[in-house]
């Protein structure tokens, strides 16, 4: 279980997430960065259907059914200490693009770190939070993060590529590479564990020719890092690339067992 806490902690440090009321410090733990091979694509719009087709091809091949995606983006926007107005302002130019409805505010004013961000529902129906996050550390002129999620439940993966390009597109105009990582959700029936979840995982990994990175496999979850050349994100992990990670966890609640695939790395809780 230690180890299936490790890999969430992982996952929201190479997100930069903040959730309402409950917001990450930043400058305490060092955000993955996303790198790219060369590739043939010529916007941000060819990359993003490139890996939309990586990752949903992936979850497909395990035959589970979806019932979600999420979409994450993380991105530093200057290296200044922003006051809680000009953080509300980046906010506010996210919503615009998102057209946010019922949105819910939280702020923070500190000495040394500056917080403002929104929950509220995307035209497209996806609950959305978007966080600008500023800290000052001693001695330093200070830096200012961005962070946007989109989730969706109960729809088809038919939306996923619109939703994420347009997110791209959206944080692309405030902060130059944005680092996005997206995960769609779902679940089999089937109890798994062990060696059968491990073959599981493995129908994901064969469909996009990517191999093995790392992971965990226990009765209770089993989670796979892993990296292929048909997708041109990846980070780094203990030095080696990667850009896909597979989970299954049992759900004893529901009596299912939930699947989790996601690029370049989940940054859902399973």
């Amino acid at each position: 279980m230690r180890k299936r806490w490790l890999w969430m902690g992982m996952a929201v440090v190479a997100a930069g997430w903040m959730t309402l009321g409950a917001p990450m410090p930043w400058a305490r733990a060092a955000a993955a960065q996303v790198s790219r091979e060369p590739v043939t694509a010529t916007d941000i719009n060819d990359t993003v259907r490139i890996e939309c087709e990586y990752v949903q091809k992936s979850f497909l091949a395990t035959g589970a059914t979806a019932t979600g995606y999420t979409v994450h983006s993380w991105s530093q926007v200057n290296d200044k200490f922003s006051s809680i107005p000009a953080l509300r302002q980046l906010v506010e130019r996210v919503q615009q693009d998102l057209r946010v409805q019922n949105a819910k505010w939280v702020t923070q004013d500190g000495a040394t770190e500056h917080y403002a961000a929104l929950e509220g529902t995307a035209a497209n129906g996806a609950d959305v939070t978007i966080t600008a996050s500023s800290l000052q550390a001693s001695g330093t002129a200070g830096q200012t993060l961005l962070a946007v999620r989109e989730a969706t439940s109960n729809r088809g993966l038919d939306t996923l590529s619109d939703t994420w390009q347009q997110l791209a597109n959206t944080v692309a105009k405030i902060a130059p590479s944005p680092q996005i990582s997206t995960c769609i959700d779902g679940f089999t029936s089937a109890r798994m564990g062990g060696v059968q979840a491990e073959k599981f995982v493995q129908k994901a990994l064969a469909a996009v020719g990517a191999k093995r990175v790392e992971g965990i496999n226990t009765d209770l979850v089993t989670s796979i890092s892993a990296y292929s050349s048909a997708a041109p994100g990846y980070i780094l992990t203990n030095g080696q690339k990667m850009n896909l990670q597979v989970a299954v966890h049992y759900d004893a609640y529901h009596q299912r067992t939930n699947v989790l695939v996601g690029t370049p790395i989940l940054t859902e809780t399973y």
